[in-house]
């Protein structure tokens, strides 16, 4: 469900969830995230490899980082950090969720070849649209919680 929302200049649409208002940028943005969770392992895992090769190319190691150089560690880097956070707040969402709303975000957003779009879910499951949109806008809730981004 779409308000129209007054902010001076110009009305934006907001998507209304369960626990208020999501504006549609942050919507989109937890859609990438969940829709991109499959692969965090490796994304995490490319990074990984980056950063040590850089520093194998580089030559820096822990024995010379006395003379300037300092490597450039797994666990302090920035990206690393957010798709790990992005990892666990996908997990922990899918982990408090109910068994419904963990098939509507399978097959609308896990699955590799998807079967269902909104209608065919409504079918296959035999919910409302409006019930498989709520279910769905309360675990987008629940991952921008878990994100800090509400």
């Amino acid at each position: 469900m779409y308000k129209l929302v007054n902010t001076g200049y110009i009305k934006t649409a907001q998507s209304i969830g369960r626990c208020g208002i999501m504006q549609r940028g942050l919507f989109k943005f937890i859609g990438e995230v969940v829709e991109d969770y499959p692969d965090y392992d490796k994304y995490i895992e490319q990074k990984e490899n980056e950063i040590t090769d850089r520093n194998r190319q580089l030559g820096v190691t822990e024995s010379n980082s006395e003379q300037g150089y300092t490597p450039v560690t797994i666990g302090d880097d920035r990206s690393i950090l957010a798709l790990k956070r992005k990892q666990k707040a996908v997990e922990d969402a899918l982990k408090q969720s109910d068994d419904v709303t963990r098939d509507i975000i399978y097959e609308l957003y896990l699955r590799e070849n998807k079967l269902y779009d909104l209608r065919g879910l409504t079918a296959h499951l035999m919910y409302s649209k409006s019930q498989i949109m709520r279910l769905r806008d309360g675990f987008f809730d629940k991952v921008a919680r878990e994100l800090w981004l509400e």
